[in-house]
């Protein structure tokens, strides 16, 4: 058997659970060896809130080498069942029964050198967008009339707004 030198992509895995966490087996990639990417698309009912220190607990708690590794995450962006159905054939009846559902990305890429699999709590996560902002302090992406109605509903029920 031999190995091939070009680049190649492996077929998506989709993973379905009720769970508070996120998780996502990377040890196995050990096998594989070499650098790559890894992007995950996440169907949450909430968004993970970015920041240096959410890459750097992702990262360090994945990574054996946290040197040249990077983990990303974009913004949220509110989805609806029938969106997703276009997307991925009978999604839409696995998120059916959620109000709230944000489509992010997260990407890792570095070496495939793991000392654990993704294992992240999602009891934190907060149900509206996530939105990341530039340098100027605007936001990269406007939250719709939609998005604004998550805010404020989650403003209001922890009292941070009357």
């Amino acid at each position: 058997m031999s190995i091939k030198k070009e680049k190649r992509f492996i077929e998506p895995l989709i993973y379905r659970f009720q769970s508070n966490k996120l998780y996502y087996p990377l040890k196995t990639s050990n096998i594989v060896g070499g650098r790559g990417v890894i992007d995950l698309i996440l169907l949450l009912p909430s968004s993970i809130i970015g920041s240096g220190d959410t890459y750097h607990t992702i990262g360090k708690s994945i990574v054996k080498n946290i040197g040249e590794t990077r983990v990303d995450l974009s913004s949220s962006s509110k989805v609806y069942p029938e969106e997703i159905e276009k997307i991925y054939a009978g999604a839409g009846d696995f998120v059916k029964n959620n109000r709230i559902i944000y489509m992010q990305v997260l990407r890792y890429a570095g070496e495939y050198d793991f000392n654990n699999d993704l294992l992240y709590d999602l009891s934190n996560l907060r149900p509206y967008a996530y939105k990341i902002v530039d340098d100027l302090g605007r936001y990269e992406d406007n939250l719709t009339l939609d998005e604004l109605k998550d805010y404020l509903d989650y403003l209001k029920e922890n009292k941070v707004i009357k």
